[in-house]
């Protein structure tokens, strides 16, 4: 089986019930997939709520600062297989998706 890479948005994604999104991350965990939250807000800002909710988990947090999720996740390295977002927008599409 592939290994599966999955972004998930925090902001009214996690947040809209977080102890299933736990939940889901820790059943991702067991399987070896790459989960990271993706979020459009800015590292420097208020994220306690964020490390709160990692707190158990430990997957990495990519902060894109309003720039297009894929196209910051792109420049890290991380190309998710799946996305999980309230707002599908704010992820934007790549260029040589949107032909």
């Amino acid at each position: 089986m592939a290994r599966l890479s999955i972004a998930l948005d925090f902001d009214k994604t996690i947040t809209a019930d977080p102890r299933m999104f736990f939940d889901i991350v820790k059943m991702c965990q067991l399987y070896n997939y790459d989960v990271r939250i993706v979020t459009f807000r800015h590292a420097g800002g208020n994220n306690d709520d964020i490390a709160l909710f990692n707190a158990g988990l430990g997957i990495p947090v990519i902060y894109t600062a309003g720039v297009p999720k894929w196209e910051e996740c792109r420049r890290l390295g991380f190309v998710p297989n799946i996305w999980v977002d309230d707002n599908p927008a704010w992820i934007g599409q790549p260029i040589d998706e949107a032909k």
